[in-house]
């Protein structure tokens, strides 16, 4: 049984200040997951964590990260405003149109790269009692 599409978005920006406007970043959450006739039950909840560019590799140097709460699961956002990169992920069981969602993305928040992972996902595992780890 399918139960939903998951799609995760790796992309890079060249406007840094965009994905580091918690407000901007939350309406284009929210508008995202309208566009694609979603229904939101919480709206966007975006958080601003203070750009620190003295971090050591690995560490998190600040940013934005937020939810949606859709009737039909969820959708998120983390930005690296020094870094020029932000992921998103949208997961619901309404089908949606990945191209339509990736545009509008690009459109809101000029992103110029990246990945997207295109993840059906459903109870169709052959046992029940066994993990499949993807590594």
């Amino acid at each position: 049984m399918n139960t939903g599409r998951h799609v995760i978005i790796d992309a890079w920006t060249q406007d840094a200040r965009s994905i580091n406007d918690p407000q901007l970043v939350g309406e284009v959450l929210n508008e995202l997951v309208t566009m694609v006739g979603m229904k939101i039950l919480r709206p966007a909840e975006i958080v601003a964590v203070p750009l620190d560019p003295t971090t050591e590799e690995g560490e998190d140097d600040g940013g934005v990260t937020g939810t949606v709460i859709l009737t039909t699961s969820h959708g998120s956002v983390h930005t690296w405003p020094l870094r020029g990169h932000v992921s998103f992920d949208l997961f619901s069981c309404k089908e949606f149109n990945v191209k339509q969602v990736v545009d509008f993305l690009v459109e809101k928040l000029g992103l110029t790269g990246g990945r997207v992972r295109n993840i059906s996902r459903s109870h169709e595992l052959d046992n029940r009692r066994h993990w499949e780890i993807d590594e």
